[in-house]
């Protein structure tokens, strides 16, 4: 291998390792936030439905953390923070977003919101959340 290609794939890997070393709430300090157990449940017009993903962005401005988690057939879903099952207690706004089932010949980009955006921004989907220091069961969001 020539000396120019290793210079090249030296400087793409650590182009990638500093681009990825600030992404993201990680390390000790991040880490030792404690969770509990958070499950809710998203309705569509009455009805479960699979594939809504929901995330609780913080009002607390210190806390990097976004938990999330996606709903099943039966439209319940349970929070995931650091890798680990939960999501800190306090209070937090709610997006919701449905993403379109992938079509054959789709570029990859973001597919379309079944639900038009209408919940996506936390700021303006009119849904919040409060999780308690125990394990908390978020109220049902019916979505209409």
């Amino acid at each position: 291998m020539s000396r120019t290609v290793i210079k090249a794939c030296a400087a793409a890997v650590g182009t990638v390792a500093l681009a990825t070393a600030g992404c993201g709430p990680s390390g000790p300090q991040m880490e030792s936030r404690p969770v509990v157990r958070v499950e809710g449940r998203v309705l569509v017009q009455g009805k479960p439905q699979k594939g809504i993903h929901v995330s609780f962005f913080p009002d607390d401005a210190t806390q990097e953390a976004r938990p999330h988690g996606t709903t099943d057939a039966d439209g319940k879903y349970q929070l995931e923070t650091y890798r680990r099952d939960g999501a800190p207690p306090g209070e937090y706004a709610v997006s919701l977003f449905w993403p379109a089932p992938a079509k054959e010949g789709d570029d990859g980009s973001s597919p379309p919101d079944r639900l038009g955006r209408k919940y996506a921004d936390p700021k303006t989907s009119g849904h919040r959340a409060t999780v308690a220091t125990d394990p908390t069961v978020v109220p049902t969001i019916d979505l209409k």
